[in-house]
């Protein structure tokens, strides 16, 4: 019963996005993989001076190399999903709402971010993962396994996105990858210099496209991720239009504060 509900829900996620017919058996197939810490990569690439970058944020690495977990098979298509960082980065994020850089004040005590990040895990679809291949260098004689300390941080970081409260995360990854929108996916799971840990999501299928959170702590035991900036990207004064409409011809009618 619990497999066909979890099924079912699935189904329901993503089925409404287009008309095609995908099985319940696969996305749950899928959905449970994702849910496992990977066994091994799937395949590695070297990278080097590269940027990662969404909605205000990047992910700027100097070196190291990239571990791609082993695609979903769904509807007899394979899909990339998500792979392991490893080496020397810079997580980068700076909302540029006043509002939002508020709120990074109050958590980090700073309008921005700017860390060193040895370990990440990274959620997207197959774009992102296009972007990856070919900024990076394949890797011919990578280890087939693990080694101990990447394993360590792997195992930590899938902990938390697999979480009771956390698998929305791997919900809407599952829907990005199966039915992908005009702006790519990426969720990005750090392990920063200081232990902070942080997600950062860029989600095109959400009214607020941009989340940033952080690891809730009490005596290094960590609690929940909990929400640190959130909103949508046509916040951004930048944009000309929204839904089609000129932003000069918007006009607020009125606040209510309760």
């Amino acid at each position: 019963m619990r497999r066909l509900m979890i099924a079912l829900v699935l189904a329901i996620l993503v089925a409404p996005v287009t008309g095609l017919a995908i099985g319940s058996a696969d996305l749950y197939a899928a959905y449970e993989q994702m849910q496992q810490v990977p066994a091994q990569p799937a395949e590695v690439i070297e990278l080097a001076d590269y940027t990662l970058e969404r909605h205000d944020f990047a992910f700027r690495i100097e070196s190291g190399r990239f571990f791609f977990f082993e695609p979903l098979d769904i509807n007899g298509a394979r899909h990339d999903w998500g792979g392991l960082f490893v080496g020397k980065g810079l997580f980068q994020f700076e909302p540029q709402l006043p509002m939002e850089r508020n709120q990074m004040q109050l958590f980090f005590e700073s309008d921005s971010l700017n860390r060193e990040c040895e370990y990440a895990v990274m959620l997207f679809n197959d774009t992102v993962a296009a972007w990856l291949r070919e900024a990076g260098t394949p890797v011919e004689d990578a280890p087939a396994v693990w080694d101990e300390d990447a394993r360590d941080e792997l195992e930590t970081l899938h902990a938390h996105l697999t979480r009771n409260e956390n698998k929305a995360y791997l919900f809407e990854a599952l829907r990005n990858v199966t039915f992908p929108l005009r702006r790519p996916f990426l969720l990005v799971d750090a392990d920063l210099d200081d232990a902070t840990e942080v997600f950062y999501i860029f989600n095109p299928a959400q009214r607020e496209e941009v989340s940033l959170l952080k690891d809730y702590k009490e005596f290094f035991v960590s609690f929940f991720m909990e929400t640190v900036c959130n909103y949508s990207v046509y916040a951004d004064r930048t944009y000309r239009k929204i839904n089609g409409i000129n932003r000069e011809r918007i006009k607020t009618s009125h606040y209510t504060i309760n």
